[in-house]
């Protein structure tokens, strides 16, 4: 019979009732000093969810800079003649800062990401990696080919830009969107080259 005296030191009576179910046959004593759970990748996960918490809030304590965009009367309406949307977004500049500004929100065939040493390259260099991009998000199967004519998947194949589509410098770093030339061009607006890509100076 297990000897229940030193539970009566114990203040609270929840615990001592506790106490007294337990069945003393069915404890390892060998195990009683090992902890419930492994919290080693708890933990590091907490310390992981932390860390990006004070990144978010780090970033979010960060002072705005409003800047002049093309179309900025356009917020929250769409384009006359295109019909795209604009819209004001918050985004991070070329020197670190977040700045504010009304964006065009197109429609995209194909979204790729710059390599961070490439964002302030030439016009040029950036849409050769770009056409790169697109190549390999056809071979590899990911890329939509129903927006694109014959013609046209037989240029992304050889590595060149489809004829009719132009890459966009979306307000986001180092983000490109190849989107239909006519409605790129007829919709004015201020581009992610002059947000993250160096401006008319990297052309």
């Amino acid at each position: 019979m297990m000897d229940y005296k030193f539970l009566e030191v114990l203040d609270s009576p929840s615990v001592l009732d506790l106490g007294k179910e337990i069945d003393l046959e069915s404890v390892d004593l060998d195990k009683v000093d090992e902890p419930l759970f492994d919290n080693k990748d708890q933990d590091s996960e907490s310390v992981d969810n932390v860390s990006n918490s004070e990144s978010i809030q780090e970033n979010d304590d960060m002072p705005v800079r409003y800047i002049e965009t093309r179309n900025s009367s356009l917020e929250g309406d769409i384009h006359p003649i295109t019909g795209v949307p604009f819209e004001r977004v918050e985004v991070i500049d070329q020197d670190g800062e977040k700045v504010s500004g009304v964006f065009p929100r197109f429609e995209s065939c194909c979204d790729v990401t710059l390599p961070t040493e490439n964002l302030g390259d030439s016009d040029s260099k950036q849409f050769r990696i770009c056409n790169e991009k697109l190549c390999e998000e056809f071979e590899s199967g990911k890329l939509d080919c129903s927006k694109f004519s014959d013609r046209q998947l037989d240029q992304i194949k050889n590595g060149d830009k489809p004829e009719g589509f132009t890459w966009h410098h979306h307000q986001e770093t180092g983000k490109m969107q190849l989107i239909d030339t006519e409605t790129h061009d007829k919709t004015g607006h201020t581009g992610g080259k002059s947000v993250w890509g160096g401006g008319q100076d990297a052309r």
